[in-house]
């Protein structure tokens, strides 16, 4: 009898939406009407709220990939690839700017050393 009502219960696992409550008070109905002991009657409850959960969690996981994978086909990049494009992007400007720094200070000392040329003359 108790696999029956665990049986039953399975197939309701499909209304993941119902709330703690609701499941509360079936389980209580339940446990009344089919005369089994309250301990039978939370052990079912408990096993239904861990079946929900991991259906829950296998469902997010599934979410998750299929998502993950239209992004994929759909080029569309990941807030991961974005950031590494902007670090990459910022070392690169700022080594170009080091660059420049250090030609402009290059250019500055010829300009000096050219003064000095054209003022001894």
């Amino acid at each position: 009898m108790v696999d029956l009502l665990k049986n039953a219960i399975s197939i309701g696992v499909g209304i993941a939406a119902m709330t703690r409550e609701k499941v509360e008070e079936i389980s209580e109905t339940v446990s009344k009407e089919v005369k089994i002991t309250e301990k039978e009657g939370q052990k079912i409850y408990d096993e239904f709220l861990e079946h929900v959960k991991h259906s829950s969690e296998n469902l997010e996981t599934r979410i998750k990939n299929t998502i993950n994978h239209t992004l994929k086909s759909m080029n569309i990049v990941t807030k991961e690839e974005v950031q590494k494009a902007n670090y990459v992007t910022q070392e690169t400007l700022t080594a170009a700017n080091d660059k420049t720094n250090e030609e402009i200070n290059q250019l500055k000392t010829q300009i000096e050393e050219l003064k000095k040329i054209i003022s001894e003359k």
